[in-house]
């Protein structure tokens, strides 16, 4: 029997808010609206198509989007959550335990719009389950 699929998008959000250099920052999986100099800066993760299972460990991946308001905010919240990221392996994350996390991109520039720089990277979680304590 195949491990249950985890909520990844739910369990990330929740390892990225307890880190100490993100307090405070806001993190979610929708955009917020307006997207604006009111509601940045954003930390978007997603779980798209992909990943794999098998008898022993889930591979999730998450999209993980930094918006901000100018480029070079953009990049020091990029790193800061880079970071927190790289610092997953060996963690518990959502009740599961993180062997690795491949980064299958590196933070990227992609333009949202003039006024709204982003970064996106995507990540890949080598999970398994927990043991009981």
């Amino acid at each position: 029997m195949t491990p249950p699929l985890p909520l990844i998008e739910k369990q990330v959000i929740a390892y990225l808010r307890a880190q100490p250099q993100l307090a405070g920052k806001r993190i979610g999986t929708d955009k917020p609206t307006p997207l604006d100099k009111s509601t940045l800066p954003f930390v978007q993760v997603q779980s798209p198509p992909g990943g794999t299972q098998d008898q022993v460990h889930t591979r999730p991946r998450v999209d993980v989007e930094v918006l901000h308001t100018d480029r070079g905010a953009m990049w020091d919240l990029t790193a800061q959550v880079h970071n927190a990221m790289a610092s997953a392996g060996g963690e518990l994350v959502g009740g599961r335990l993180v062997d690795q996390v491949v980064v299958i991109q590196l933070p990227g520039f992609v333009a949202w719009s003039p006024a709204v720089p982003r970064t996106i990277a995507v990540y890949e979680f080598v999970m398994r389950p927990a043991l009981p304590a």
